[in-house]
Order: structure tokens, then sequence, then C-alpha cells
């Protein structure tokens, strides 16, 4: 499982530890296998993020120890990895795309390394960083911050009662696009503002 350890603790080295040989640590699926989307730039000939390309590497290194293919030649093991793949309507991980793709080959990585975490909804997860950004971007142009509460609070966003993530997912649909109109308008406004502004003589 050399190779496979290789990109994996490429991909940790950062974090000073190394994947075990053989076996899982205690306590590893709760908190170590929990892929997560980076919205970073692409890894380069990849469709995934570097991110998800190390999440990768990682869940597949617990496959492996999970299936028993840890004992397989390398070759046997990159065999078993295209026929997975495969079954998920891959050619080659480089055909994984950073969305909907990443989110089925998560799960039956998740399910071949008898990881069972909780359900997610990859396209809501989506939605949330989206509205993040936006609203990040709102604040960042100095958006009335009364306003931006009651734009919330108007969409069923209640502090300490109801947050975003509690919202369906037409509901998030919904404020994302409006919070994007807003931004765009209001950072147009400052635009003329400003433009005015130099205009104006000494």
């Amino acid at each position: 499982m050399e190779r496979s350890r290789t990109r994996l603790n490429g991909c940790l080295r950062r974090t000073g530890r190394e994947f075990p040989a053989g076996r899982l640590e205690p306590g590893w699926p709760g908190r170590f296998f929990q892929m997560k989307r980076s919205y970073k730039s692409l890894k380069p000939g990849w469709k995934m993020t570097e991110g998800q390309w190390c999440s990768f590497w990682r869940l597949w290194g617990a496959a492996c120890v999970g299936q028993g293919w840890d004992k397989l030649t390398a070759a046997e093991r990159d065999g078993k990895r295209r026929e997975t793949l495969s079954q998920l309507g891959f050619n080659s991980a480089k055909e994984i795309d950073k969305t909907a793709g990443f989110d089925r080959v998560k799960r039956r990585l998740e399910e071949l390394a008898h990881v069972l975490p909780a359900p997610v909804d990859g396209e809501k997860v989506r939605l949330l960083h989206r509205i993040g950004e936006v609203i990040a971007g709102l604040e960042e142009s100095l958006f009335p911050g009364h306003r931006l509460a009651a734009i919330l609070k108007s969409n069923g966003v209640v502090t300490g009662v109801r947050a975003l993530e509690d919202l369906e997912k037409e509901r998030l649909l919904s404020l994302s696009a409006a919070l994007a109109g807003i931004l765009k308008d209001w950072e147009a406004e400052k635009d003329e503002v400003d433009g005015m502004t130099l205009a104006e003589p000494f």
C-alpha cells in the first residue's frame, strides 16, 4: 500500500500525522475521515480541488484497509480502484468532478471503509457556502448591518432560534439569488457615488 500511503502522507505532512500501516487508529472514523469539500482551486490536471484530492486518497487508503486490499499488490489495488470508480461512472479518478461526482465517490469509499457519517446534502452545503461568501462581500462593502439582518430575518433566520443551516434547500436557493442581486446593486451604487466624488472639482 506504499504508493497510496505516500500520496496520503504528502497531504498529512502539515498535520504531523502519518497514515498507520495496516490498521486504523481508534477514533479516526469520527474525526479524521470526514471528507469536506474545499472551495479552493482545482488540482492541476484533475476536476477535484486540492482539498478533495487529498480527501480522496486519504479515504481510499481507509477503504483498502477496510476491505483487506492493503494486503494486495500495488497493481491489484489499482485494479480495485478502477473497478470501484467504474461502478460509479468514472474511468479514472481524474474524471471525478468537485460537486455531485465527488459526493458519489465519497459516499462509496466511506461504505468500503466502514465509515458511517451522518447524511450530507452536497447541494445544500454548496448553497450555504455561496450565501456565506455573498454575506461576507456585503459586510466588506459596508452594507448596513441592520438591513442585512432584516433580510435574513424575513427569510426565516432568527438569531438563537433558526440558523441558515436550518432552512430548506428551496428557501436557500431563493435567498442566495436575492443576496447576490443585492450585493450587485449595492456595489454598483457605491461605484456611482465614488465616481461622482472623484469628478467633483477641488
